[in-house]
Protein backbone atom coordinates (compact mmCIF):
# COMPACT_ATOMS: atom_id res chain seq x y z
CA UNK A 1 0.00 0.00 0.00
CA UNK A 2 1.15 3.56 -0.61
CA UNK A 3 1.97 5.46 2.60
CA UNK A 4 0.31 8.77 3.41
CA UNK A 5 2.66 11.50 2.22
CA UNK A 6 2.88 15.28 2.49
CA UNK A 7 2.75 17.51 -0.58
CA UNK A 8 5.68 19.74 0.19
CA UNK A 9 8.54 20.19 2.57
CA UNK A 10 6.78 23.28 3.97
CA UNK A 11 3.73 21.21 4.85
CA UNK A 12 6.04 18.55 6.27
CA UNK A 13 7.70 21.05 8.59
CA UNK A 14 4.29 22.27 9.78
CA UNK A 15 3.13 18.73 10.40
CA UNK A 16 6.22 17.93 12.47
CA UNK A 17 5.69 21.05 14.61
CA UNK A 18 2.08 20.01 15.18
CA UNK A 19 3.13 16.50 16.16
CA UNK A 20 5.74 17.59 18.68
CA UNK A 21 3.51 20.22 20.25
CA UNK A 22 1.32 17.36 21.51
CA UNK A 23 2.21 15.31 24.59
CA UNK A 24 2.78 11.60 23.93
CA UNK A 25 -0.59 10.69 25.43
CA UNK A 26 -2.39 13.00 22.96
CA UNK A 27 -0.94 11.38 19.85
CA UNK A 28 -3.52 9.17 18.11
CA UNK A 29 -2.67 5.52 18.71
CA UNK A 30 -2.07 3.00 15.94
CA UNK A 31 -4.61 0.24 16.32
CA UNK A 32 -3.58 -3.38 16.71
CA UNK A 33 -3.81 -5.50 13.56
CA UNK A 34 -5.55 -8.89 13.47
CA UNK A 35 -3.35 -11.97 12.96
CA UNK A 36 0.02 -10.23 13.33
CA UNK A 37 3.50 -11.64 12.74
CA UNK A 38 2.45 -14.34 10.25
CA UNK A 39 5.50 -16.30 9.03
CA UNK A 40 6.05 -18.57 6.00
CA UNK A 41 6.69 -22.29 6.20
CA UNK A 42 10.10 -23.90 5.78
CA UNK A 43 11.02 -24.40 2.14
CA UNK A 44 8.93 -21.43 0.94
CA UNK A 45 9.94 -19.19 -1.95
CA UNK A 46 11.85 -16.06 -1.01
CA UNK A 47 10.06 -12.79 -1.80
CA UNK A 48 11.14 -9.25 -1.10
CA UNK A 49 9.55 -7.78 2.02
CA UNK A 50 6.77 -5.26 1.37
CA UNK A 51 8.13 -1.76 0.92
CA UNK A 52 7.21 1.88 1.56
CA UNK A 53 8.91 4.84 -0.12
CA UNK A 54 9.31 8.51 0.74
CA UNK A 55 7.55 11.20 -1.23
CA UNK A 56 8.59 14.89 -1.40
CA UNK A 57 11.22 14.31 1.24
CA UNK A 58 9.10 12.52 3.85
CA UNK A 59 8.16 8.92 4.60
CA UNK A 60 5.26 8.71 7.04
CA UNK A 61 4.81 5.29 8.67
CA UNK A 62 2.45 3.96 11.33
CA UNK A 63 3.58 0.93 13.32
CA UNK A 64 1.66 -1.29 15.70
CA UNK A 65 4.16 -3.28 17.78
CA UNK A 66 2.65 -6.72 18.39
CA UNK A 67 3.42 -10.33 19.23
CA UNK A 68 2.08 -13.85 18.87
CA UNK A 69 3.31 -17.42 19.32
CA UNK A 70 4.13 -19.99 16.64
CA UNK A 71 3.34 -23.71 16.68
CA UNK A 72 6.65 -24.43 18.44
CA UNK A 73 5.79 -22.02 21.24
CA UNK A 74 8.29 -19.37 20.16
CA UNK A 75 7.27 -15.76 20.80
CA UNK A 76 7.18 -13.72 17.60
CA UNK A 77 7.38 -9.92 17.47
CA UNK A 78 6.70 -7.55 14.59
CA UNK A 79 6.03 -4.00 13.45
CA UNK A 80 2.67 -4.01 11.61
CA UNK A 81 1.23 -1.20 9.49
CA UNK A 82 -2.54 -0.52 9.53
CA UNK A 83 -2.70 -2.14 6.08
CA UNK A 84 -1.22 -5.37 7.47
CA UNK A 85 2.35 -5.00 6.18
CA UNK A 86 4.88 -6.72 8.43
CA UNK A 87 8.31 -5.15 8.96
CA UNK A 88 8.24 -3.31 5.61
CA UNK A 89 11.40 -2.10 3.88
CA UNK A 90 11.60 1.67 4.31
CA UNK A 91 12.99 3.54 1.28
CA UNK A 92 14.32 7.04 1.86
CA UNK A 93 16.75 9.33 0.06
CA UNK A 94 19.59 11.41 1.52
CA UNK A 95 18.11 14.46 3.22
CA UNK A 96 14.70 12.83 3.82
CA UNK A 97 12.72 12.65 7.05
CA UNK A 98 11.41 9.32 8.31
CA UNK A 99 8.35 9.99 10.50
CA UNK A 100 7.21 6.92 12.43
CA UNK A 101 4.29 6.79 14.85
CA UNK A 102 4.54 3.63 16.92
CA UNK A 103 1.99 2.26 19.38
CA UNK A 104 3.08 -0.53 21.68
CA UNK A 105 0.15 -2.97 21.54
CA UNK A 106 1.78 -5.70 23.61
CA UNK A 107 0.12 -6.84 26.85
CA UNK A 108 1.25 -5.00 29.97
CA UNK A 109 4.77 -5.98 30.96
CA UNK A 110 6.25 -7.23 34.20
CA UNK A 111 9.45 -6.57 36.20
CA UNK A 112 9.23 -2.76 36.15
CA UNK A 113 12.46 -0.80 36.56
CA UNK A 114 12.63 2.92 37.33
CA UNK A 115 15.10 4.70 35.05
CA UNK A 116 17.12 7.05 37.26
CA UNK A 117 18.10 9.44 34.49
CA UNK A 118 16.40 11.87 32.11
CA UNK A 119 14.29 9.80 29.75
CA UNK A 120 12.64 10.10 26.35
CA UNK A 121 9.15 8.63 26.63
CA UNK A 122 8.34 6.54 29.71
CA UNK A 123 10.39 6.76 32.93
CA UNK A 124 9.86 3.08 33.75
CA UNK A 125 10.84 0.14 31.55
CA UNK A 126 9.47 -3.40 31.80
CA UNK A 127 9.37 -6.69 29.91
CA UNK A 128 7.18 -5.32 27.10
CA UNK A 129 8.97 -1.99 26.50
CA UNK A 130 10.07 -1.08 22.97
CA UNK A 131 11.92 1.57 21.00
CA UNK A 132 13.42 1.67 17.49
CA UNK A 133 17.09 1.83 16.52
CA UNK A 134 17.96 2.89 12.95
CA UNK A 135 21.08 0.78 12.72
CA UNK A 136 24.08 2.06 10.78
CA UNK A 137 22.50 5.36 9.78
CA UNK A 138 24.22 8.69 10.42
CA UNK A 139 21.12 10.09 12.09
CA UNK A 140 21.16 12.03 15.37
CA UNK A 141 21.25 10.05 18.66
CA UNK A 142 18.75 12.45 20.21
CA UNK A 143 15.24 12.06 21.55
CA UNK A 144 12.66 11.29 18.82
CA UNK A 145 15.48 10.34 16.43
CA UNK A 146 18.00 7.50 16.91
CA UNK A 147 18.26 7.64 20.71
CA UNK A 148 18.13 4.11 22.20
CA UNK A 149 19.57 4.37 25.72
CA UNK A 150 16.83 6.47 27.34
CA UNK A 151 13.87 5.98 24.96
CA UNK A 152 11.14 3.69 26.32
CA UNK A 153 7.63 3.08 24.95
CA UNK A 154 5.51 0.86 27.19
CA UNK A 155 2.35 -1.15 26.51
CA UNK A 156 -0.53 1.11 25.50
CA UNK A 157 1.73 4.09 24.78
CA UNK A 158 2.27 5.91 21.47
CA UNK A 159 5.51 7.60 20.44
CA UNK A 160 6.55 9.73 17.49
CA UNK A 161 9.89 9.55 15.67
CA UNK A 162 11.16 12.19 13.25
CA UNK A 163 14.44 10.79 11.94
CA UNK A 164 16.35 13.24 9.75
CA UNK A 165 18.75 11.62 7.30
CA UNK A 166 21.79 13.75 6.44
CA UNK A 167 22.07 15.07 2.89
CA UNK A 168 25.32 13.10 2.53
CA UNK A 169 23.97 9.78 3.90
CA UNK A 170 25.68 7.02 1.84
CA UNK A 171 23.17 5.12 -0.30
CA UNK A 172 22.83 1.51 0.70
CA UNK A 173 21.31 -1.00 3.10
CA UNK A 174 20.58 -0.28 6.78
CA UNK A 175 17.97 -1.75 9.15
CA UNK A 176 15.71 -1.00 12.10
CA UNK A 177 14.99 -3.04 15.22
CA UNK A 178 14.07 -2.69 18.93
CA UNK A 179 16.96 -1.71 21.18
CA UNK A 180 15.73 -1.57 24.79
CA UNK A 181 18.71 -2.81 26.78
CA UNK A 182 18.07 -6.09 28.58
CA UNK A 183 15.19 -7.28 26.38
CA UNK A 184 16.41 -6.50 22.86
CA UNK A 185 17.60 -10.07 22.17
CA UNK A 186 14.11 -11.49 22.79
CA UNK A 187 12.49 -8.95 20.45
CA UNK A 188 15.10 -9.29 17.69
CA UNK A 189 15.03 -13.10 17.82
CA UNK A 190 11.26 -12.79 17.61
CA UNK A 191 11.69 -11.14 14.21
CA UNK A 192 10.98 -7.47 14.95
CA UNK A 193 13.28 -5.91 12.36
CA UNK A 194 13.17 -4.57 8.83
CA UNK A 195 15.37 -3.07 6.14
CA UNK A 196 16.06 0.59 5.53
CA UNK A 197 17.29 1.40 2.03
CA UNK A 198 18.81 4.78 1.33
CA UNK A 199 18.14 4.97 -2.40
CA UNK A 200 20.60 6.07 -5.02
CA UNK A 201 23.32 3.41 -4.91
CA UNK A 202 23.09 3.13 -8.71
CA UNK A 203 24.53 6.64 -8.91
CA UNK A 204 27.67 5.52 -7.05
CA UNK A 205 27.82 1.95 -8.34
CA UNK A 206 26.37 2.14 -11.88
CA UNK A 207 27.02 -1.60 -12.34
CA UNK A 208 23.84 -2.38 -10.35
CA UNK A 209 21.58 -0.33 -12.66
CA UNK A 210 18.60 -2.27 -14.03
CA UNK A 211 19.49 -5.40 -12.06
CA UNK A 212 16.83 -7.42 -10.29
CA UNK A 213 17.38 -7.03 -6.55
CA UNK A 214 16.58 -9.23 -3.59
CA UNK A 215 16.54 -7.89 -0.05
CA UNK A 216 17.51 -10.79 2.19
CA UNK A 217 16.97 -10.34 5.92
CA UNK A 218 18.81 -13.05 7.87
CA UNK A 219 17.51 -13.54 11.41
CA UNK A 220 17.78 -16.16 14.15
CA UNK A 221 15.37 -17.72 16.61
CA UNK A 222 15.36 -20.48 19.26
CA UNK A 223 15.55 -24.09 18.09
CA UNK A 224 12.28 -25.92 18.92
CA UNK A 225 12.70 -27.95 22.08
CA UNK A 226 15.96 -26.13 22.92
CA UNK A 227 18.23 -29.16 22.25
CA UNK A 228 21.88 -29.08 23.32
CA UNK A 229 23.89 -27.47 20.49
CA UNK A 230 26.23 -30.07 19.04
CA UNK A 231 27.47 -31.01 15.57
CA UNK A 232 24.81 -29.86 13.10
CA UNK A 233 22.38 -28.89 15.85
CA UNK A 234 22.89 -25.11 16.03
CA UNK A 235 22.55 -22.81 18.99
CA UNK A 236 19.92 -20.91 17.01
CA UNK A 237 17.81 -21.66 13.98
CA UNK A 238 18.07 -19.07 11.21
CA UNK A 239 15.48 -17.58 8.86
CA UNK A 240 15.62 -15.88 5.46
CA UNK A 241 12.92 -13.19 5.09
CA UNK A 242 11.21 -15.01 7.97
CA UNK A 243 11.33 -18.38 6.18
CA UNK A 244 12.79 -20.84 8.71
CA UNK A 245 15.81 -22.91 7.72
CA UNK A 246 14.93 -26.00 9.72
CA UNK A 247 17.75 -27.89 11.44
CA UNK A 248 18.51 -31.58 12.02
CA UNK A 249 17.44 -33.25 15.24
CA UNK A 250 20.63 -35.39 15.40
CA UNK A 251 24.15 -33.89 15.48
CA UNK A 252 25.43 -36.02 12.58
CA UNK A 253 22.47 -35.41 10.26
CA UNK A 254 22.67 -32.85 7.46
CA UNK A 255 19.01 -32.56 6.52
CA UNK A 256 18.64 -28.78 6.74
CA UNK A 257 15.65 -27.41 4.82
CA UNK A 258 16.57 -24.06 3.19
CA UNK A 259 14.36 -21.47 1.54
CA UNK A 260 14.02 -21.39 -2.28
CA UNK A 261 14.96 -18.42 -4.45
CA UNK A 262 13.98 -18.12 -8.11
CA UNK A 263 16.45 -16.55 -10.55
CA UNK A 264 16.07 -15.82 -14.24
CA UNK A 265 18.28 -18.05 -16.38
CA UNK A 266 21.42 -16.35 -17.63
CA UNK A 267 20.86 -13.25 -15.50
CA UNK A 268 22.65 -11.36 -12.77
CA UNK A 269 21.08 -10.18 -9.53
CA UNK A 270 21.82 -7.65 -6.82
CA UNK A 271 21.48 -9.25 -3.39
CA UNK A 272 21.23 -6.87 -0.44
CA UNK A 273 21.88 -9.01 2.65
CA UNK A 274 21.44 -7.94 6.29
CA UNK A 275 22.45 -9.95 9.33
CA UNK A 276 19.49 -8.96 11.50
CA UNK A 277 20.14 -11.88 13.87
CA UNK A 278 20.65 -11.29 17.58
CA UNK A 279 23.46 -13.83 18.00
CA UNK A 280 24.27 -15.80 14.84
CA UNK A 281 27.33 -14.99 12.72
CA UNK A 282 27.22 -15.90 9.02
CA UNK A 283 30.12 -16.67 6.68
CA UNK A 284 28.36 -16.33 3.34
CA UNK A 285 29.34 -18.37 0.32
CA UNK A 286 27.61 -18.85 -3.04
CA UNK A 287 28.26 -22.36 -4.43
CA UNK A 288 27.53 -24.33 -7.60
CA UNK A 289 27.72 -28.09 -6.96
CA UNK A 290 29.99 -27.38 -4.00
CA UNK A 291 32.31 -24.99 -5.88
CA UNK A 292 32.50 -21.44 -4.49
CA UNK A 293 31.46 -18.74 -6.95
CA UNK A 294 32.59 -15.11 -7.05
CA UNK A 295 30.37 -12.53 -5.41
CA UNK A 296 30.92 -8.96 -6.56
CA UNK A 297 30.77 -6.85 -3.39
CA UNK A 298 29.12 -3.50 -4.09
CA UNK A 299 28.69 -2.13 -0.54
CA UNK A 300 29.52 -3.06 3.05
CA UNK A 301 27.50 -1.77 6.00
CA UNK A 302 25.71 0.77 3.84
CA UNK A 303 28.89 2.20 2.30
CA UNK A 304 29.63 1.69 -1.43
CA UNK A 305 33.09 0.19 -1.90
CA UNK A 306 35.96 1.76 -3.90
CA UNK A 307 34.35 5.19 -3.96
CA UNK A 308 35.58 8.37 -2.34
CA UNK A 309 32.64 9.27 -0.07
CA UNK A 310 30.25 8.82 -2.98
CA UNK A 311 31.99 11.58 -4.92
CA UNK A 312 32.95 9.27 -7.76
CA UNK A 313 31.71 5.95 -9.14
CA UNK A 314 32.99 2.89 -7.33
CA UNK A 315 33.89 -0.57 -8.56
CA UNK A 316 32.93 -3.89 -6.95
CA UNK A 317 35.33 -6.18 -5.09
CA UNK A 318 35.29 -9.90 -5.94
CA UNK A 319 35.19 -12.42 -3.09
CA UNK A 320 34.29 -16.10 -2.66
CA UNK A 321 33.01 -15.69 0.90
CA UNK A 322 32.13 -12.87 3.28
CA UNK A 323 32.02 -12.97 7.08
CA UNK A 324 28.84 -11.20 8.20
CA UNK A 325 28.75 -10.42 11.95
CA UNK A 326 25.51 -9.54 13.70
CA UNK A 327 24.07 -6.19 12.50
CA UNK A 328 26.40 -6.09 9.48
CA UNK A 329 25.24 -5.81 5.86
CA UNK A 330 26.75 -6.69 2.50
CA UNK A 331 25.42 -5.98 -0.99
CA UNK A 332 26.65 -8.22 -3.81
CA UNK A 333 26.09 -9.07 -7.47
CA UNK A 334 25.76 -12.77 -8.29
CA UNK A 335 25.17 -14.73 -11.48
CA UNK A 336 22.42 -17.28 -12.06
CA UNK A 337 23.66 -20.87 -12.25
CA UNK A 338 23.95 -22.37 -15.76
CA UNK A 339 21.77 -25.33 -16.71
CA UNK A 340 24.70 -27.74 -16.14
CA UNK A 341 24.64 -27.03 -12.38
CA UNK A 342 22.66 -29.50 -10.29
CA UNK A 343 22.67 -27.65 -6.95
CA UNK A 344 23.21 -23.92 -6.45
CA UNK A 345 22.97 -22.47 -2.96
CA UNK A 346 23.70 -19.47 -0.80
CA UNK A 347 25.10 -20.99 2.35
CA UNK A 348 26.92 -20.07 5.51
CA UNK A 349 30.16 -21.78 6.39
CA UNK A 350 30.74 -22.94 9.95
CA UNK A 351 31.89 -20.15 12.25
CA UNK A 352 34.13 -20.93 15.23
CA UNK A 353 32.95 -18.62 18.02
CA UNK A 354 35.29 -20.07 20.66
CA UNK A 355 34.99 -22.68 23.43
CA UNK A 356 32.10 -20.94 25.21
CA UNK A 357 30.52 -19.39 22.12
CA UNK A 358 27.51 -20.40 20.05
CA UNK A 359 27.48 -23.36 17.68
CA UNK A 360 27.13 -21.89 14.17
CA UNK A 361 27.47 -24.91 11.82
CA UNK A 362 27.72 -24.90 8.04
CA UNK A 363 24.23 -24.89 6.56
CA UNK A 364 22.38 -23.86 3.40
CA UNK A 365 20.29 -20.70 3.51
CA UNK A 366 18.62 -20.70 0.08
CA UNK A 367 18.56 -23.09 -2.85
CA UNK A 368 18.50 -21.43 -6.27
CA UNK A 369 16.04 -22.50 -8.95
CA UNK A 370 16.27 -20.94 -12.42
CA UNK A 371 13.32 -20.17 -14.68
CA UNK A 372 13.21 -18.71 -18.22
CA UNK A 373 11.27 -15.62 -17.18
CA UNK A 374 10.37 -13.96 -13.92
CA UNK A 375 7.55 -11.46 -13.43
CA UNK A 376 8.59 -8.06 -12.12
CA UNK A 377 7.58 -7.73 -8.48
CA UNK A 378 7.47 -4.54 -6.39
CA UNK A 379 10.92 -3.38 -5.27
CA UNK A 380 12.50 -5.84 -7.72
CA UNK A 381 14.50 -3.68 -10.14
CA UNK A 382 17.22 -1.16 -9.31
CA UNK A 383 16.64 2.10 -11.22
CA UNK A 384 18.85 3.01 -14.14
CA UNK A 385 21.95 5.06 -13.37
CA UNK A 386 21.21 8.76 -13.71
CA UNK A 387 24.17 10.77 -14.99
CA UNK A 388 25.04 13.61 -12.60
Amino acid sequence: MTPITLRSRALAAGAFCAIFSLPASAQPPVRAVANPCLRPNAGSFVRNPPSLSSNTGVLNVQFSYQHTFDSAGRELFCFMTPEGLQNPTLHVRPGDHLAITITNNLPAGSAPMVLNAPTCGASIMNSSSVNIHYHGTNTSPTCHQDEVIKTVVNAGQTFQYDVAFPANEPPGLYFYHPHVHGIAERAVQGGASGAIVVDGIENVQPVVSDLRQHILMLRDQPVPGNPVPNGNIPSWDVTVNNIPVTSPTHPSDNNFVPAVLLMQSGGHEFWRISNAAADTIFDLQYVFDGVPQPMQIVAIDGVPVNSQDGAQPGTPISATHFLLPTASRVEVIVSAPPSSVHLAQLMTLAVDTGPIGDNDPQRPLVTIQTVPNLPVEPDAIVPRFAAM
